[in-house]
């Protein structure tokens, strides 16, 4: 697993789910925020949640590989798997009963932008 996650097109998929997510955050706000009286938005909303429901599941896979490929203990000592393990998890509550307000997901998943930049 360790050589699929630290594969070349492993990391350049991740990397473009990450920015492909931080690009359609963006739009998602922009649309949300300017349809706040328009009934055609309960449609797109519902497209964006469908959309963020699949990127969660994704980064839990990414998270899996992830941490079955360098187990315990250099998995934990990471600040990176931290941040990781953080994000997956919140926006997996926020999938269930917990309603986290989606402009916190948008964030926490912004923060896995910088993550990129120590790859």
């Amino acid at each position: 697993m360790r050589k699929i996650f630290k594969s070349e097109i492993f990391q350049k998929v991740s990397a473009l789910i990450i920015f492909a997510n931080f690009a359609q955050s963006i739009v998602e706000a922009q649309l949300i925020g300017a349809r706040d009286n328009d009934p055609s938005r309960d449609g797109i909303q519902d497209v964006f949640e469908r959309v963020n429901t699949a990127v969660a599941l994704i980064f839990l896979v990414e998270l899996t590989i992830n941490a079955y490929g360098y187990w315990f203990q250099p998995f934990i000592r990471n600040p990176w798997s931290w941040l990781d393990m953080f994000v997956v998890a919140t926006s997996l509550l926020a999938l269930g009963p917990l309603r986290i307000p989606t402009s916190v997901i948008r964030f926490m998943r912004a923060i896995r932008i910088i993550r990129l930049f120590n790859r």
